[in-house]
């Protein structure tokens, strides 16, 4: 199997529905505009479309390169290098995350300026914007971790069921809690981070702390279930957040809360992508083997 043939066929499927969501943007901007409610959906273009469409992006990034890759490895019987190609990604992620934060505060004053308004709303503005900022790059960086992860998880991480419990806790905690303060912040992480250590810690016993070679460095298979734990604890950290955010927002609109909006639209994403990436999994698998045996007539048919 060439890892690069089947990236490229990925990344070909990847580009088209990416060109289909620059375009439906693109079309809900002009509709916007039409009907009056630019400067809403612009604070909607600023806060949820575009980190979804950059964690589409490194989705299909994953999917592409990162995926083959691995795969490739691993039939080779190299486990090494196929680590070491996913502990790179995931510091790929963390450093690009910390670029985009420093990049997006710099044009913040930028973007203020093209939303318009007068001083008053543009200085408000200008807090909100820099206040979505840092919850951008902690969304993006936790999305795509935990993409990452569910793209590999049969390599990483066999037993992923035990995972599904602390999430469910996790996302308990986020959705019964309506208000936001630190004492609410705290108890959530709190929550969130014994969730882990409860369900995940027997995992970690049951997988013997064996060791795993990674550029000639002894690490402990149990790293990568508390990287998985982590992942959930900044998605917790990012959805506590996400409340300050809202309010925020709706005060300089006046227009309500759009919490039950935006989490309408994350549970929407949340759903398909627990469909898609088995779905997807298995798909890119076949097309892989296809390739791979040099059947590209049974490939093209599969697309």
């Amino acid at each position: 199997m060439d890892p690069h043939r089947v990236g490229r066929t990925i990344a070909g499927m990847g580009f088209i529905n990416f060109i289909t969501l620059v375009l439906s943007l693109i079309q809900a901007i002009i509709v916007a505009r039409a009907f009056g409610t630019g400067e809403s959906y612009d604070l909607y273009l600023l806060a949820i479309a575009i980190p979804e469409v950059i964690v589409y992006l490194a989705t299909e990034v994953i999917n592409a390169s990162l995926v083959p890759s691995i795969t490739y490895h691993t039939r080779k019987g190299d486990r090494e290098s196929a680590y070491r190609v996913g502990f790179s990604f995931f510091a790929s992620v963390i450093l690009s995350a910390f670029f985009l934060l420093l990049i997006l505060e710099l044009i913040s004053p930028w973007l203020c300026n093209l939303l318009g308004g007068d001083a008053v709303n543009h200085r408000n503005l200008l807090i909100i914007v820099r206040l979505i900022m840092p919850l951008m790059v902690v969304y993006i960086a936790h999305r795509v971790i935990a993409t990452m992860h569910n793209a590999i998880e049969s390599f990483i991480l066999p037993s992923i069921a035990s995972v599904f419990p602390p999430i469910i806790i996790s996302i308990s905690v986020l959705l019964l809690t309506n208000r936001f303060d630190i004492y609410s912040l705290v108890i959530g992480i709190f929550v969130s981070a014994l969730s882990q250590i409860v369900f995940l810690t027997p995992l970690l016993l049951r997988e013997g702390w064996g060791y795993i070679k990674v550029s000639g460095v002894d690490l402990r298979k149990g790293f990568s279930v508390c990287l998985v734990g982590m992942t959930f604890i900044i998605g917790a950290i990012a959805e506590r957040m996400n409340l300050l955010v809202d309010r925020a927002v709706a005060s300089h609109l006046q227009v309500g809360s759009i919490s039950a909006l935006k989490y309408g639209f994350q549970i929407v994403a949340y759903l398909q992508a627990m469909f898609s990436v088995p779905l997807n999994r298995v798909y890119y698998t076949q097309i892989s083997q296809d390739i791979g045996a040099g059947n590209i007539n049974s490939a093209l048919n599969r697309f």
